[in-house]
């Protein structure tokens, strides 16, 4: 079984972070300090008794902007609560980072065009339900969960497999 964590991140206010790590997969919801989005990523790598090595971590992280009509404020803590995640990230030194808009990773699910964003969230939450049946999986976490396994299934398409 391969040494491996597969970190996925919807860094939005109500996102979170998945891990996959050899035959299982853990998520939390997206924190709201810097220091619990320390705690959170720093439990992932050194869940249990592994203790993950830079070069054993792949991580993807949504890439986030603003949208048409949204709010000035809100525009702002999208972008600072990116800027936090990306912050710690950086201070773990993790080797492969990769920033992914929304339109990449849900195209590798072929994720149908025009549909509602309601439609869309309940879609992407049964695909994140499939892929780990046994989990109890919410809206706030199925992206991140289907983030992590883009990143793994990339990373393993690729050849590289940290």
């Amino acid at each position: 079984m391969e040494n491996k964590l597969y970190l996925g991140i919807d860094p939005g206010k109500n996102g979170g972070i998945a891990g996959i790590f050899k035959d299982d997969i853990l998520f939390y919801r997206c924190p709201e300090s810097s220091d619990d989005i320390y705690k959170c990523l720093e439990s992932l790598i050194f869940e249990g008794t592994e203790n993950y090595k830079v070069d054993q971590i792949s991580l993807s992280i949504e890439h986030v902007h603003s949208f048409p009509k949204q709010g000035v404020v809100s525009t702002f803590s999208f972008g600072q609560n990116f800027g936090r995640w990306e912050g710690v990230i950086s201070s773990f030194e993790i080797d492969y980072v990769d920033v992914v808009s929304p339109q990449k990773w849900m195209k590798f699910y072929d994720v149908p065009k025009g549909m509602t964003r309601k439609n869309r969230k309940r879609h992407l939450m049964d695909l994140a339900r499939e892929l780990y049946p046994d989990k109890k999986i919410t809206y706030n976490v199925s992206d991140a969960i289907l983030i992590a396994n883009y990143c793994k299934e990339i990373r393993r398409a690729n050849g590289n497999n940290t």
